[in-house]
């Protein structure tokens, strides 16, 4: 069974964290939506996946909606999508693996495989920048004595 989903439509893959499993071909257009709950670490109980068994994945520029009903921890890694057989596209405003969006408080980074698609929680910038001053001043502070 292969899923299309048009403009304006939106793929859920739980109205609670769930998996949703598709035996075809899946293709999100341009004005479609990819919903997806994150409300802890355990795949499909806390959070949602969508899972391709074996086929092609095509992503038309829809729009990755993530709503974040916990605090997760820097390095936690989110497979919001897995199995697909090929991947055509990217997400609105994500067009590369490594690019980043932000729910809330939290900054996430998307990575496209060859056949899953991971959110990893990153750093954000200001406190990559404080981290290094405070490991450079502590360097600095040893060479001192």
């Amino acid at each position: 069974n292969s899923i299309a989903v048009e403009n304006g439509g939106i793929l859920s893959p739980g109205q609670s964290p769930g998996i949703l499993t598709a035996n075809g071909t899946v293709a999100m257009e341009s004005g479609s939506t990819l919903k997806i709950e994150i409300n802890g670490l355990t795949l499909g109980t806390e959070y949602d996946q969508l899972r391709i068994n074996g086929a092609p994945l095509t992503l038309n520029n829809p729009d990755l909606n993530v709503t974040l009903g916990f605090t997760p921890s820097l390095g936690d890694e989110f497979q919001i999508v897995s199995g697909f057989s090929s991947l055509s596209g990217t997400f609105n405003g994500l067009p590369t693996s490594g690019s980043t969006f932000t729910v809330g408080s939290t900054l996430f980074q998307i990575d496209y495989h060859a056949s899953d698609i991971t959110l990893t929680v990153v750093p954000e910038p200001t406190s990559l920048g404080l981290l290094s001053m405070l490991a450079a001043a502590v360097l600095l502070r040893r060479r001192l004595y």
